[in-house]
């Protein structure tokens, strides 16, 4: 067992296995990170987000040490290791770029990954067989890692990250081009080490994959923590109890009645939906969670069903959370008065 892991193992719950306070980085001349704060639980899966640029790359090459703040610290555990203390041995690190040897077979990878992780030698067979199983890849073990799949390579990547036990697992876009079986086997695997304890950390621009996943969420855009919380929190201190209504229309060149196409269009903009700028037959935006907005869709809906292809509502999610913050997002759904609260934007 790692230093910071058997630390971790007598945690009280929400016991923070990662630190960071007030960091700041600099590439040159730029700001990179600005007054960054968070925390990451064991035995929770913490979701970075934001858009491209934000800066989640260059926080977790400051976790693992591989980059030092300009300002502010990055601590592990209770009695506070830096990241030279721990990034060999606690940290299981899942980078977005395969890094595996792909000459070399599965098993012999992760022997290779077990010795510079200092796994004891009469330790690292049973590690490598638990490491393969974790990731329903122990029936690929002789194969080279160039004969794998795509979604088969990056369950190995996580395999390499997990032979040592790590106390912390962070992951970097870890489902990219990844197929749905592979997706499905990787969200079992984590939701396991979470209840184990482990510490999970990681980053995803599919924000459907984090409102399953998180436990809690960091949104960080243009290098500052801009909100941080459960996912409930984080979307309920937006959105409020608002619902997000998407409305998928007919081309207007296949109505049978343009009048009543525009008469359509106007129930919507009265509604609170606006076009998308890059889709003009996709309205959407924020509804209140009232009886007669309710009322009022349905009364649409049954009128104009012959026009209306699709219609979704739902909580708003971390997408439109990121959407928000990027400023591609014109919901306001406290407007006094109004019924809900039109988007203008291109998702």
């Amino acid at each position: 067992m790692t230093v910071l892991a058997a630390e971790l193992e007598t945690r009280t719950p929400g016991q923070a296995a990662i630190i960071a306070s007030s960091v700041e980085f600099d590439f040159g001349r730029r700001r990179i990170l600005r007054d960054v704060s968070f925390q990451v639980p064991a035995g929770e899966i913490t979701v970075l987000v934001g858009p491209n640029g934000a800066g989640k790359s260059t926080a977790f090459r400051l976790i693992v040490g591989e980059l030092t703040p300009k300002r502010g610290t990055i601590r592990f555990g209770p009695n506070g290791y830096g990241p030279s203390d721990v990034a060999d041995r606690d940290i299981g690190l899942v980078p977005q770029q395969i890094a595996l040897v792909e000459r070399l077979s599965l098993r012999e990878n992760l022997r290779l990954f077990a010795a510079i992780a200092g796994v004891r030698h009469k330790d690292r067979a049973s590690r490598i067989t638990e490491a393969m199983e974790a990731v329903g890849l122990a029936e690929r073990a002789n194969d080279h890692v160039k004969n794998l799949s795509g979604g088969q390579r990056r369950l190995a990547n996580v395999a390499a990250a997990l032979v040592h036990r790590p106390a912390v697992l962070m992951l970097d876009e870890p489902t990219a081009g990844v197929d749905a079986s592979a997706r499905m086997q990787l969200y079992s695997l984590l939701r396991e080490r979470r209840q184990s304890g482990t510490a999970i950390l990681m980053t995803t621009h599919d924000l459907a994959e984090a409102d399953q996943l998180a436990d809690g969420v960091v949104v960080l855009v243009d290098g500052a923590v801009v909100s941080t919380g459960t996912y409930e929190e984080v979307t309920h201190s937006l959105f409020g109890g608002h619902l997000e209504c998407t409305v998928v229309l007919a081309p207007k060149s296949a109505s049978p009645d343009l009048l009543q196409h525009d008469q359509l269009t106007r129930e919507l903009t009265d509604l609170g939906l606006s076009p998308q700028s890059d889709q003009p037959q996709i309205w959407d935006g924020l509804v209140a969670p009232t009886a007669a907005a309710r009322a009022q869709i349905l009364d649409m809906l049954t009128r104009q069903d012959r026009l209306i292809i699709d219609c979704k509502i739902r909580r708003p999610g971390l997408d439109a959370v990121v959407a928000h913050y990027r400023g591609h997002s014109g919901f306001h759904p406290t407007a006094a008065g109004s019924t809900c609260a039109s988007p203008s934007s291109a998702r």
